[in-house]
């Protein structure tokens, strides 16, 4: 009979039994089903296919006879569909016959067929059906594409009206037969021909799966019934065979108990073995000792530990009956050693062969560490490499020392005894020694540390670090380990350099803000001497924004362990400078303390203003350029507007028989137009994008030709003063843009004179480092500048408003009163021109203005020195030669022609540069002067220019535009004689006068 009774859990296992073979009959029957159910599949598939092949074995037999005659009935009609000879026919009885086809025949059938029995059902379809009856439903469209894909089956099962139904399609080919009724050359369906072989059609077959379902059902009940009367033998017998073991193992379990009770509750490790040396049992005492668990004690092999005074044992077990083993053993972890004796004893089996084996084991660590402590103990003493002394507590005479202790200071142990503490350290009197042990004495310390040195035999003497304790061995003494810090010593020379060179201030502070150390950086940043600092707190170096926070940065370090953060400091001499610090918590001569690095972060902050300042200056460029796209758009289109204007007026001004308010009136238009061109102006320059001609003046001689104009736009109770340099100042500008410079702020200037006041306007010298001063982040271009300073005393600017003021369209006047675009003009102009701006203003105190231009190393040629006023109107030079004008707005050219014809000159017409070239070759001997828009098509004005000059060089040539195109290539031009470049709007007069000046010199 089998024997269980070494198993763990018999209950267990014949549970696992049983449940295995519920497990293979659950799966005997998932088996049995699915192969039961794919049967059942097969009987309905093949129940499809019959009908099928039913129905194209009719088909083929019909077609095989070119179709069949019947008697013509209320059931069976002529099918309309079929269009061949000879469909319907007459017999000679008179009867009539139709014929028909295999397609007709066989839906016939099917028709027949659905009346007799409803369980199957077929249907003849097609993609193209001739006939409607014919049509494919959605199912069967899929069918039939599958069937061009090359399928040759389609089966489906599918749900109908509640009804389950076994759906099944096959193609039907087209044979020779078919063509003796389609045709000979193809079976034609609308534009697509059909030849044998290939797909015209299908028929589907509908079974009812029902009676199928019933069957699956049916032999599923009965093989569950089989299963389960099967499955329950098999329990009872399994059930009967447990009951017959569990009895068997409580015989058994009563002698066991007896044995385990002895072999768990043993204060020995226990352990059993066989003859191979695998460990059977072991007990909990044993798996204690070897530091792991019973379980994997039991998979181990003795022979296999590694050990060989174990191996011997076992081996003395098994040939001798008994051994032994004794030494130092390491725990299967590895994290335990003991010191055990382990017996081996052998056991016989009724043969009286070695068999098995019990191996007592029992730890004697304790007792052997106890025989070698005081071994241990002397042999460290000795052979430590620090000094350990003892000398008694009453008469301080040494009692012993250690080997390190007399090579280290050269005396022997019996010249030693003859001496005291106080004879090798070199630094302490009695009187000191006295102090640093009383607290020994006294119990009040059970240790002190003190650094000394000690005096060798021969005179030399060494740094030591002495521990010295009070202990009680045959009595009382004092124990002394002295440890040699010369490198230690070394070590901090070398520390005090490195931490005396570091280029940031490095310091160390208790937690209450006292400074106990500091480096040579440390005082130099503060101007303090190192002395000095150690008798300071952080609170004498901070500002007073700074003290408030001292206490919860300190708290913060000490929660943190350090931080990083940002503050101000001051110096000896009261200046104060920003400082970043890095602060660590740390241990200092035994307490806790905080190391501080400090970096004067100055030039970082000057950096991070340099960037803000840099960042807010590309914004007002991007606003800038912004604004400035909307003014170049604007500008051309508006500029002959205000051309066409001005031409119009000038020539009603012409009129003869004008009353006087009527001349008045166009005068004031006339003013609007020239305001209006003045605030184009006025855009473009802020933009940057108005056509300039930059020139070499003094600004002197230019402020005073324009001193009329400036006191026009004041009020009689406004003073205006100017005061010029002692000696001419020479700049590089366009005249007409320092004008706009002076007549905006002059005007801002009146507009903030509420009463009497005064406006002051001041040329004076410069330099980078005046600019500097307004800004310090900038970094000028030039060394000398000329500075013009405008100021007045009105009612001033607001202190947060004047970071914006050169912002486009901002203003400080009141809605209506300003534009927002004239200091944003000014600052456009003076950054064209290399040069800065700067305001100073407070509110009820007046502004004042600095600009500062690079003074210019060239002069002024002769003709700008002289710049003589232009003349007055004059008359028209008599000349018989024509203007050519060219002009592609048509509005503007004929008014400019009407105004040029009535100051007396003849014009030639064009629209574009291709016409305007075209019309001078035909007339260049008649043409004396050439008047063209910049921006014209085809050609521009300065490609104009380039082919007429080309052909004749010294034509006379008047460009004209409103907005900076080619600007340096206009400015190389205008230096010519025969070019002239006249800015949009164009001005009547000063177009006239333009043209005469040219038709002047001609005559010359």
């Amino acid at each position: 009979m089998l024997n269980f009774s070494s198993l763990k859990n018999l209950k267990n296992i014949f549970i696992i039994i049983g449940s295995f073979g519920f497990l293979i009959i659950a799966v005997n029957f998932i088996i049995y089903y699915f192969n039961a159910k794919a049967h059942i599949y097969s009987m309905a598939l093949k129940e499809a296919r019959e009908s099928f092949e039913k129905d194209v074995l009719l088909w083929e037999w019909i077609s095989t006879l070119g179709g069949v005659y019947v008697p013509v009935s209320d059931h069976v009609k002529p099918n309309p569909y079929l269009k061949v000879p000879r469909r319907d026919v007459t017999t000679e009885k008179g009867e009539k016959l139709t014929l028909l086809n295999p397609a007709y025949v066989t839906r016939l059938l099917h028709e027949f067929e659905i009346k007799k029995n409803d369980n199957i059902t077929s249907h003849i379809t097609s993609l193209n059906p001739i006939n409607p009856k014919n049509q494919p439903n959605k199912w069967e469209k899929r069918a039939l594409k599958s069937f061009e894909e090359g399928k040759m089956e389609y089966k489906k099962l599918a749900d109908i009206n509640g009804k389950t139904v076994f759906r099944y399609m096959a193609p039907l080919k087209v044979k020779g037969a078919c063509l003796k009724c389609h045709g000979e050359k193809g079976y034609r369906i609308d534009d697509r021909y059909y030849e044998v072989g290939d797909i015209r059609g299908g028929i589907s077959v509908t079974l009812d799966f029902s009676p199928y379902q019933a069957l699956l059902v049916r032999r599923t009940k009965q093989f569950i019934v089989s299963s389960a009367i099967l499955g329950i033998l098999g329990f009872l017998g399994l059930f009967a065979f447990y009951r017959i073991i569990r009895k068997q193992r409580r015989e058994t379990e009563n002698e066991r108990d007896k044995y385990l009770a002895l072999f768990e509750n043993s204060p020995l490790g226990i352990i059993q073995y066989d003859k191979e040396g695998n460990i059977l049992e072991c007990n909990r005492n044993f798996a204690d000792l070897m530091g792991s668990s019973e379980e994997k004690i039991t998979q181990l092999n003795l022979l296999k530990l590694g050990n060989e005074k174990i191996t011997k044992a076992y081996k003395d077990s098994i040939a001798k009956g008994f051994g032994v083993a004794e030494g130092w053993y390491t725990s299967l972890t590895g994290n335990k050693t003991i010191y055990a004796k382990a017996s081996f004893k052998g056991i016989e089996d009724e043969n009286g062969e070695t068999t098995s084996g019990i191996a007592v084991v029992e730890d004697n660590t304790e007792s052997y560490y106890k025989e070698k402590d005081l071994e241990r103990l002397a042999t460290i003493v000795k052979e430590s490499i620090n000094e350990i002394y003892i000398y008694d507590v009453d008469t301080l005479e040494f009692i012993d020392a250690n080997r390190a202790a007399l090579e280290n200071v050269g005396y022997t142990l019996d010249e030693l005894r003859r001496m005291s503490p106080l004879d090798i350290n070199l630094n302490s009197t009695k009187e000191d020694f006295e102090q640093i042990i009383n607290p020994l004495r006294t119990g009040e310390k059970d240790k002190v540390i003190f650094n000394t040195y000690h005096c060798r035999k021969d005179g030399s003497k060494y740094p030591v670090e002495v521990h010295l304790q009070w202990m009680k061995l045959e009595k009382p003494v004092f124990v002394s380990f002295a440890y040699d810090i010369t490198r230690r010593k070394q070590t901090e020379e070398k520390f005090e350099n490195i931490f005396n060179s570091v280029n940031d201030a490095i310091r160390i502070v208790d937690l209450n803000g006292n400074i106990l150390s500091t480096n040579k950086k440390g005082a130099e940043y503060y101007g303090y001497s190192p002395e000095e600092l150690k008798n300071m707190n952080i609170e004498d170096i901070r500002t007073e924004e700074g003290t408030d926070k001292i206490k919860e940065n300190i708290d913060a370090i000490r929660q943190k362990g350090g931080m990083i953060f940002e503050t101000e400091h001051k110096r000896k001499d009261g200046t104060t400078f920003p400082v970043e610090i890095n602060s660590t918590l740390i241990e200092y001569e035994g307490k806790p303390a905080i190391l501080n690095v400090i970096r004067d972060i100055s030039e970082r902050k000057r950096a991070e203003k340099e960037k803000e300042e840099l960042t807010r200056q590309v914004i007002q460029s991007q606003k800038l350029e912004a604004v400035g796209q909307l003014a170049g758009g604007v500008a051309h289109d508006f500029n002959n507007f205000l051309a066409g204007i001005m031409a119009y007026i000038d020539l009603l001004k012409r009129s003869r028989n004008l009353e006087q308010h009527e001349k008045e009136y166009l005068s004031q238009m006339m003013q609007l137009a020239e305001r209006s061109a003045r605030l184009v102006e006025n855009m473009l320059a802020f933009s940057r994008k108005q056509v300039a001609m930059p020139q070499v003046i003094d600004i002197n001689r230019q402020l005073s030709i324009s001193e009329k104009l400036y006191r026009k736009m004041i009020r009689e109770n406004i003073e205006l003063l100017i005061e010029y340099y002692s000696h001419p100042i020479y700049i590089k500008i366009d005249p007409v843009q320092l004008d706009q410079i002076i007549l905006n702020l002059v005007s801002n200037a009146k507009d903030a004179i509420e009463d009497n006041g005064r406006i002051d306007i001041k040329v004076s010298t410069g330099s980078s480092e005046d600019i500097l001063n307004h800004n310090s982040i900038i970094k000028p271009n030039a060394d000398k500048y000329c500075l013009l300073t405008v100021s007045d005393n009105g009612s001033g600017i607001d202190e947060e408003k004047l970071d914006k003021i050169f912002e486009p369209f901002f203003t400080t006047k009141s809605s209506g009163m300003g534009t927002g675009l004239g200091l944003a003009t000014i600052y456009g102009i003076v950054k064209q021109n290399s040069g800065y701006i700067f305001c100073e203003s407070k509110k009820g105190r007046g502004s004042t203005f600095y600009i500062y231009f690079p003074v210019s190393r060239e002069k002024p040629s002769e003709y700008q020195l002289a710049e003589k006023e232009s003349e007055s109107e004059g008359k028209v030079l008599h000349t018989d030669k024509k203007i050519l004008l060219c002009e592609d707005d048509e509005n503007v050219r004929k008014v400019l022609s009407k105004m040029l014809n009535a100051a007396g000159f003849n014009i030639i017409e064009a629209a574009d540069g291709e016409e305007g070239l075209r019309k001078f070759k035909e007339n260049k001997d008649d043409i004396f002067c050439v008047v063209s828009d910049y921006v014209i098509p085809f050609k521009n004005g300065i490609e104009l220019y380039e082919d007429i000059t080309s052909i004749s060089p010294d034509m006379g040539f008047i460009l004209v535009s409103g907005y900076s195109h080619d600007a340096d290539k206009i400015a190389e031009l205008n230096e010519k004689s025969n070019f002239s470049f006249l800015k949009k709007p164009l001005k009547p007069e000063l177009l006239k006068r333009t043209i005469m000046e040219i038709a002047k010199h001609g005559n010359d």
